[in-house]
């Protein structure tokens, strides 16, 4: 049975939740073929992910693994780097046989015509958030890293991950960037009269806007927080939340 949806979810944030959540999360992947035959995610799956030639991160091995289960079932998986998990390479459609994009892309989403971002470094008013958004796109920090052993390339990580972490902004400047995403959006479909749907993440906060019956703004909010994620069908975007504890919607 083919399913003309699509399902988004977006800054799990797996490695630093509570395992509970990773547990949630691996229950939810099981259900997405009976759900959908097309999965993206947005960003900011892991804690952290770095790909050498030979290594991953072990952490990561046990959602991997449901994910190739998701792939192998007939389902579309789309993968987006977010400021957590951007430096991804061809693990992701070698090994798990699923598109994966560093930043921005344009693609069908149910029937929409959608851009996709995670959304970090779009906005950002505070100039230190700006550099580090800029750092982690250069290519030299990303060859740099590869060239320090995984053992500790990641002890580096572990010990850094704090200044990467979103829990650390204020209530007021989660509503700025909120306010600031939509306004983003606002301002791409009005330059880009034929763009449907923009989606984003990143700031941990569940907004759908409707512009008109055909132009939504939409980020999914923080699986980690509250199992939020969304879906999108032919002719509606909904806000989803998914129970932890039953494993229903």
């Amino acid at each position: 049975m083919t399913h003309p949806n699509a399902i988004i979810v977006s800054d799990a944030h797996l490695g630093q939740a509570p395992e509970r959540t990773t547990e949630s999360f691996h229950r939810f992947l099981r259900e997405i073929p009976d759900r959908t035959r097309h999965l993206i995610i947005n960003g900011d799956l892991f804690e952290f992910w770095f790909e050498y030639p030979d290594v991953i991160p072990r952490k990561a091995f046990r959602t991997l693994s449901h994910i190739r289960q998701v792939v192998d079932a007939g389902v579309q998986v789309t993968v987006l780097g977010g400021n957590h998990d951007r430096w991804g390479r061809d693990f992701w459609s070698d090994e798990l046989g699923a598109t994966f994009y560093r930043d921005g892309a344009s693609m069908d989403v149910a029937g929409w015509k959608a851009w996709i971002h995670h959304g970090d470094g779009l906005i950002e008013s505070d100039r230190g958030a700006r550099w580090l958004h800029r750092f982690t796109r250069m290519p030299i920090t990303e060859s740099t890293f590869r060239a320090v052993h995984p053992n500790l390339g990641f002890k580096i990580i572990r010990k850094l991950s704090s200044d990467l972490a979103d829990q650390k902004r204020t209530e007021e400047e989660k509503q700025q960037l909120a306010k600031g995403q939509l306004d983003f959006a606002k301002g791409l479909m009005e330059k880009e009269s034929d763009l449907e749907l923009v989606i984003l993440a990143h700031t941990h906060r569940a907004i759908l806007e409707r512009f008109s019956d055909r132009k939504c703004f939409l980020n999914p909010g923080a699986w980690f927080e509250d199992g939020a994620y969304a879906e999108v069908t032919p002719s509606d975007v909904k806000l989803l939340q998914y129970n932890s504890l039953s494993g229903t919607t």
